[in-house]
């Protein structure tokens, strides 16, 4: 059997991850070399691209397939303008140049659904919640520079991951002191809708500790100190599991709830505090619901480099029947 080669890619608002993958028929996704670059130290997805050509890195050179993941809508596999990156995706583009070949886009949070189905979760962790008794719909939320979600649904021998740009809801307040954050928020930030992704991320560390402290830090600062800054831990937590709460609630997802993202992998405690599993099961009418759906944490950050690789090894026949 022939060796095939994929290059997957994750570009988030803060780091490029592309990872070289191989695989055999019938054998698992093996991850072979990958790299990190930073995002904002470029202007284009072109200039990316070359940058990473100019590096040791070899996937460009021998890849049957390149995958894309990015923090954005999708438009046709082809392109994206990602909300937290300053410049768009246009495939078309690099592949008339040459650049790339036989390229898709897709979303990173699909690439994340895509990735329970890989060797990347082996190492998973559960939270709570019994294990699961039917897998066709399965949920993952991540946050990090921005908020992603999506869902993973399984039916028969179908598998499809469906996007989502849910992160861009807006942030539910419960409470009078909640509101003022709210209003503080917008006053910092200068936008009238406060989403869930403006919340729950690094940015929204960084509001929450300004508020209840009136010292701007940075996220990195805040993290690190958590234990000297427990209220604004437990108010990240809170938030969090709300954020999760609601989006279980969206889609019944009784195969399991996958918490991903570096916000979480960095930062566990932000998930394994009371706040959190308090506010996810405060609900007054569903929380038996909710009791009933299986909580996991990826603490791999690399998953959206596997998700890519398996979605461009389902494309590898049809490529390899028309080239």
């Amino acid at each position: 059997m022939n060796k095939r080669y994929i290059l997957s890619a994750d570009i988030g608002g803060t780091h490029s991850r592309f990872g070289l993958f191989e695989f055999q028929d019938n054998d698992d996704l093996i991850i072979r070399d990958k790299i990190w670059l930073n995002t904002k130290e470029v202007n284009s997805f072109e200039e990316l691209i070359l940058q990473l050509k100019d590096t040791a890195f070899e996937a460009l050179d021998i890849c049957d397939i390149t995958v894309i993941a990015v923090a954005g809508p999708v438009i046709n596999n082809l392109f994206s303008s990602p909300p937290n990156i300053k410049w768009d995706i246009d495939l078309r583009t690099v592949v008339s140049k040459g650049i790339l070949k036989n390229s898709y886009l897709i979303n990173d949070f699909v690439a994340q659904a895509y990735s329970i189905l890989t060797p990347a979760v082996r190492d998973v962790t559960k939270l709570c919640g019994p294990n699961p008794k039917d897998t066709t719909i399965i949920s993952i939320i991540g946050a990090g520079t921005g908020l992603g979600k999506a869902m993973l649904i399984q039916k028969n021998s179908h598998i499809f991951a469906l996007p989502s740009e849910g992160g861009h809801s807006y942030f539910a307040c419960i409470n009078r002191k909640e509101y003022e954050f709210l209003e503080f928020c917008r006053k910092k930030t200068g936008l009238l809708q406060i989403t869930e992704d403006i919340v729950v991320s690094g940015r929204g560390i960084e509001l929450i500790h300004y508020f209840l402290t009136n010292e701007y830090l940075s996220s990195e600062e805040i993290t690190k100190n958590f234990k000297k800054y427990d209220k604004t831990l437990a108010w990240i937590a809170r938030f969090y599991g709300r954020v999760c709460r609601d989006f279980v609630l969206n889609t019944l997802c009784f195969g399991g709830f996958y918490i991903s993202g570096g916000l979480a992998a960095r930062n566990p405690e932000i998930i394994y505090h009371p706040c959190f599993i308090e506010e996810f099961f405060a609900s007054e009418k569903m929380s038996h619901i909710l009791k009933q759906i299986p909580i996991y944490h990826i603490k791999n950050q690399d998953i959206g480099l596997w998700g890519a690789a398996f979605y461009g090894m389902q494309k590898l026949p049809i490529i390899s029947k028309t080239v």
